[in-house]
């Protein structure tokens, strides 16, 4: 059988958090009824972009009962916890999908002791390779 186009037409709005997966359900043109109930096929998605987005290393994204979250530094130099809509998960980074406006000053790798206010001195980080 030759390769179609499908539409994903529903998902779980989910991630498991064990298996980091998503179930998903496509609608596959079957007009020849070449494909049965049952009949095992492989899926593969071309994922686009969805509006603008940040990637940020996974280390900035803080996940707790508050939600997902990036300390930000305004101005003045305050502390503020933002909170953040994550699209794709890429390990070592993510795709922040909203939330932030652009020209924010993140904090890499916040700690359980930063609190909300709280003033800091930022530096900046030397360019990751890569």
């Amino acid at each position: 059988m030759q390769p179609v186009k499908a539409i994903v037409t529903r998902t779980a709005n989910a991630l498991d958090p064990t298996t980091r997966t998503l179930l998903t359900e496509v609608d596959i043109p079957n007009p020849q009824h070449e494909l049965l109930p049952g009949t095992f096929v492989y899926v593969g998605f071309a994922i686009g972009a969805a509006g603008i987005r940040w990637r940020l290393p996974a280390t900035a994204l803080v996940f707790d009962a508050n939600g997902t979250r990036v300390v930000t530094v305004g101005a003045d130099g305050k502390l503020h916890f933002q909170p953040v809509v994550v699209g794709r998960d890429f390990g070592d980074a993510f795709d922040v999908q909203s939330g932030l406006h652009g020209g924010e000053t993140i904090v890499k790798q916040p700690t359980v002791s930063l609190q909300e206010g709280q003033v800091v001195k930022p530096i900046t980080s030397a360019p990751s390779g890569g």
